[in-house]
């Protein structure tokens, strides 16, 4: 009996062992569990978020295409060769702007003969050796040349920029069916000082304008200013140098914008029309009256009109005048 009861408790012994092992083993693969579980969540986060860069790079691809994809260049599709024609390139001159004269740093040679050049387009020089018709009075300088085409008639133009000292002058002509016109100037001729002088085409050629001492007119008129005298009355110089005045009041004249003399003369005419009741004149300082006595004269009588002429050589702080015609 005590031999028997001895196996049991070995049986039991080893059951208990193998016990403890399988509860182990299970221990053991429930951590494993646990630990592919986390992996399969990380890798589920991380397709999602790879999932969402694609859809953003999709819609950024898909905005920057307006009007779709394109499927064709110029009317061709498949494996396009493009060549001028398709974007226009074929209206663009092929020609060097370096060989027309523009975008480079070197002295252009002197051309040969100006009114031969007509085509390309560009720069080129004009020196003292260069032929043909130049402006008057020049010697040197740039020649541009810009040529259009209409039909059977090529006009051309042609500006030249002088070489005068110090002082830039601009010439333009054109070519009209193979025939130049005369040269224009754009630019005006410098005048040294301060001098009062017309501008005409002078004594020395034609077609070359030039600030002149000879000023030779059909017809010459004065500027009027008429208006009814007031009690203080401006002759202003600005305006006119003969003024037309109704005496309504009596009034004193002043002069206002006076012009500032140098070797000059100024005239004016003060015409006056007197009021059926008359009225008396103040004139300004500084008047040497041309009269008997050198003194004023007498206020126009009633409904009359007289002429005064007053003249000056300095600043108009003296003057000399005389009385003209009167009704």
């Amino acid at each position: 009996a005590a031999a028997a009861s001895a196996t049991a408790a070995s049986g039991s012994a080893t059951a208990a062992a193998g016990s403890a092992t399988a509860a182990n083993t299970s221990k053991v693969n429930a951590a494993t569990s646990e630990a592919n579980s986390l992996a399969s969540k990380n890798a589920a986060a991380t397709s999602a978020t790879n999932a969402a860069a694609s859809a953003a790079q999709a819609v950024q691809a898909a905005a920057g295409i307006a009007d779709g994809p394109v499927t064709s260049v110029s009317g061709k599709t498949g494996v396009v060769t493009l060549v001028k024609a398709d974007v226009g390139l074929n209206l663009v001159d092929n020609t060097s702007v370096k060989a027309a004269g523009m975008g480079i740093n070197t002295q252009l040679s002197d051309t040969p003969d100006i009114d031969d050049y007509t085509l390309p387009n560009g720069w080129y020089g004009v020196g003292p050796g260069s032929a043909g018709v130049r402006p008057f009075g020049s010697n040197s300088g740039a020649l541009q040349v810009s040529s259009r085409a209409f039909g059977t008639t090529t006009r051309v133009n042609q500006l030249m920029f002088v070489e005068t000292g110090v002082a830039p002058r601009l010439f333009i002509r054109i070519n009209y069916n193979t025939a130049w016109t005369d040269w224009v100037e754009i630019t005006l001729p410098s005048v040294a000082g301060l001098s009062r002088k017309p501008l005409t085409t002078g004594e020395a050629s034609a077609t070359a304008r030039e600030w002149s001492d000879t000023l030779s007119i059909p017809k010459y008129i004065d500027k009027l200013s008429t208006a009814t005298a007031a009690a203080s009355h401006a002759l202003n110089l600005s305006v006119a140098t003969v003024f037309d005045l109704t005496l309504s009041v009596n009034t004193t004249f002043t002069i206002s914008n006076m012009p500032s003399l140098s070797g000059e003369s100024l005239t004016l005419v003060i015409r006056v029309r007197q009021a059926a009741a008359p009225k008396t004149i103040t004139w300004f300082s500084g008047i040497t009256w041309l009269t008997p006595g050198g003194l004023v004269p007498a206020v126009p009588a009633a409904s009359q009109i007289v002429e005064y002429i007053l003249s000056t050589t300095g600043t108009g702080t003296t003057w000399v005048g005389r009385v003209g015609a009167s009704t």
